[in-house]
């Protein structure tokens, strides 16, 4: 009821807002206008085509979670906006099924940052398309900070570790 962001993987938002919108209207999501379906690519779109891109459904994720930088913005390709009025997208066509695929992911990039007190933070860059690993390990957009001998301290992988076990729970669903 007090989640920032509301993921409904389903297809019948009116419906069940028209039946229920008296303890929908409770929920802070609904209040904040941050309810989100997977429908930003068409309507079977999420069922053939996200397992190919699930760098494109983390970026996603993220963008809706507002766990990004501002260096690169990514435009949401799978997870529509249903209160702010997004429409459900139209399927991309297909015309040389021998291609390879062209991702959709904003590709990511190494960027070191010092701070006022001398401390190293490092940017850490994942191929595109990014690999999904469920070891902890740095992931791409979050900060680490380097102990004196200049290995990572992993503060940052609460966001990535919860952001991971939401993919899972998308994909199994």
């Amino acid at each position: 009821k007090n989640a920032d962001v509301f993921f409904y993987m389903s297809s019948d938002w009116d419906d069940l807002y028209a039946n229920n919108s008296e303890w929908l209207d409770e929920f802070k999501s609904v209040k904040t206008q941050q309810v989100y379906d997977y429908q930003m690519s068409g309507p079977n779109a999420w069922f053939e085509q996200r397992l190919a891109e699930y760098d494109v459904v983390l970026q996603d994720f993220c963008t809706v979670a507002n766990q990004t930088t501002n260096i690169f913005q990514h435009q949401r390709k799978w997870f529509r906006n249903i209160l702010k009025g997004e429409q459900i997208g139209s399927e991309a066509k297909c015309s040389n099924v021998t291609a390879p695929l062209q991702t959709d992911a904003t590709a990511c990039f190494l960027a070191d940052t010092t701070s006022s007190s001398g401390e190293t933070f490092r940017r850490t860059p994942t191929p595109t398309p990014a690999p999904l690993a469920l070891a902890p390990a740095p992931v791409a957009g979050t900060t680490t900070k380097t102990t004196a001998s200049g290995a990572p301290n992993n503060k940052g992988m609460q966001v990535a570790t919860i952001i991971v076990l939401g993919l899972i729970g998308i994909f199994v669903y």
